[in-house]
């Protein structure tokens, strides 16, 4: 039994990240922002394609983020919705988003949020990125506020996504362009067999997560026996 539990230990680590809130936007009301048109002639983007997978993932490293990789990979491996941001050919960031029209996709965080898409005309944004030195100077402003066109112009009604409690900056941003606050939540990092993966709790207590492990014992422990025996 000890060597079980030391085996859990090792292969298991939860660490509490952040607190993020959850928001709604309201696409069949006018927007609230006015595009800065003097940014577009500095600025472009277009949607992601097969093709620039290698020049994605190279960004994702080159930022840094040991998590940035996997979840990038895995938007794209679940068929998420890409659009890519350029300064001149310089790729500096993306946006990555999913709906039910898109055929076999799937939205991994949507499993473990406290929403569900209504139909096909609701939207969940998984990610959004610009590098540090493209920020504060309404480019994420511009930038999403021509990502939502373009989601109001294809029939889109609402547009679901999460930002983190501390991020005041972007909290004024989604505030500007009429988001609205749903609910607050945890997010917590779990490191299984030395690979980590981001879950979500939305209550105050940490028994979610220990129910969460229970759950999923026997898979997590199956993956470290196969890892010790290869």
């Amino acid at each position: 039994m000890k060597l079980l539990v030391d085996s859990i230990n090792k292969a298991i680590c939860l660490n509490f990240e952040r607190e993020v809130v959850l928001t709604e936007l309201d696409l069949t009301k006018p927007s609230r922002y006015k595009v800065k048109s003097e940014l577009s002639t500095d600025y472009n983007y277009r949607p992601y394609g097969e093709k620039d997978l290698n020049a994605v993932i190279k960004f994702c490293e080159e930022i840094g983020d040991p998590t940035e990789v996997d979840l990038i990979k895995r938007l794209i491996e679940h068929k998420c919705n890409g659009v890519l941001f350029f300064k001149d050919a310089a790729l500096i960031g993306y946006y990555w988003w999913y709906a039910k029209r898109i055929k076999n996709g799937y939205s991994y965080a949507l499993d473990r949020l406290p929403i569900k898409l209504e139909g096909e005309n609701e939207i969940y944004a998984e990610y959004f990125y610009i590098t540090p030195p493209n920020r504060g100077q309404g480019l994420a402003l511009y930038l999403l506020s021509e990502m939502y066109a373009n989601h109001r112009s294809n029939g889109y009604t609402k547009i679901y996504g999460y930002v983190d409690i501390k991020n005041i900056s972007a909290h004024w941003i989604y505030k500007i362009l009429g988001c609205e606050e749903i609910k607050r939540f945890k997010e917590y990092t779990i490191t299984i067999n030395g690979k980590k993966r981001k879950i979500f709790y939305y209550g105050n207590h940490p028994k979610d997560i220990y129910l969460f492990v229970a759950q999923n014992l026997f898979r997590w422990m199956r993956s470290i026996i196969t890892k010790k025996s290869s």
